[in-house]
């Protein structure tokens, strides 16, 4: 569970704060090229820090848990995105007269 969670909130909290206080060419660049960024990441640290499979040429599982943890990354940093472009549409909209 934590392959999964810990990425999805890291990720998802670092692009919701922001795309909440940044502009909309920063947001718009954020949510097309985080997918990106995640996976420099992963390949990064799969080559330089971490291979949890190292000399292993058969049926080697210990690099899905860099895939998963990878998609969760992935989504949470979509989601984080998209809920501070939200949140900062709702902030603009409540500010402005009706």
């Amino acid at each position: 569970m934590v392959v999964i969670g810990a990425p999805l909130v890291v990720a998802g909290v670092i692009c919701y704060l922001l795309s909440f206080y940044a502009g909309d060419l920063v947001r718009l660049v954020l949510f097309l090229l985080s997918p990106l960024a995640v996976f420099i990441v992963a390949i990064v640290s799969l080559e330089y820090v971490y291979d949890p499979n190292s000399g292993c040429t058969y049926d080697c599982s210990g690099r899905v848990v860099y895939l998963i943890g990878g998609v969760a990354a992935i989504v949470g940093a979509e989601l984080g995105t998209a809920a501070g472009w939200l949140g900062a549409w709702l902030k603009t909209r409540r500010s402005s007269p009706a």
